[in-house]
């Protein structure tokens, strides 16, 4: 009974420390580079590598390999090379960032590899967008018109009409 639950308690730790040691992986055989390593958010980064297992599937994550992060996924040639391009995200703070590939490497094993991005800055404004404009238009007076137009129309109407009971 004591051996059964030893071997119960070891499988619990060993299955609940994977994903830590996973997240900390090293890069194994695979070997990336970022292109530029640093800029503004939102700004498009090159991407090389190699070493992965052939044809295999990688994900590309900022900051980490879990949640909503992921950035792209790229497909290792024959040779485990591969290479593309990423968007930093656009509200990516200053500072300094991990680009994770996710994938195996060419002896299969799992890697989490990160290579550092630098945030320089945030998004900068389109300079070409257009000013925004006012909340409301300067007044042309035109609106102080129709009151008046109303009672020249309205008084025109009431004198065709006297006029045309005055004939019947």
């Amino acid at each position: 009974m004591k051996k059964v639950v030893a071997l119960v308690v070891a499988i619990f730790f060993t299955l609940a420390l994977a994903p830590m040691a996973y997240a900390q992986s090293a890069c194994g055989t695979v070997s990336f580079t970022l292109t530029p390593n640093q800029g503004p958010a939102g700004s498009s980064v090159s991407y090389s590598g190699s070493g992965a297992r052939s044809s295999d599937l990688l994900g590309l994550f900022f900051d980490t390999v879990s949640g909503t992060t992921l950035l792209g996924i790229t497909t290792s040639d024959g040779s485990g090379n591969f290479n593309d391009v990423l968007t930093i995200p656009a509200d990516a703070v200053v500072g300094s960032h991990n680009i994770i590939v996710e994938g195996t490497d060419s002896e299969d094993i799992d890697i989490a590899c990160p290579e550092t991005f630098t945030v320089t800055e945030s998004v900068q404004q389109n300079a070409y967008a257009p000013a925004s404009l006012p909340a409301t238009l300067p007044s042309t007076g035109f609106m102080l018109l129709l009151p008046a137009a109303g009672l020249v129309l309205g008084g025109l109407g009431a004198a065709t009409f006297r006029k045309n009971r005055r004939k019947a």
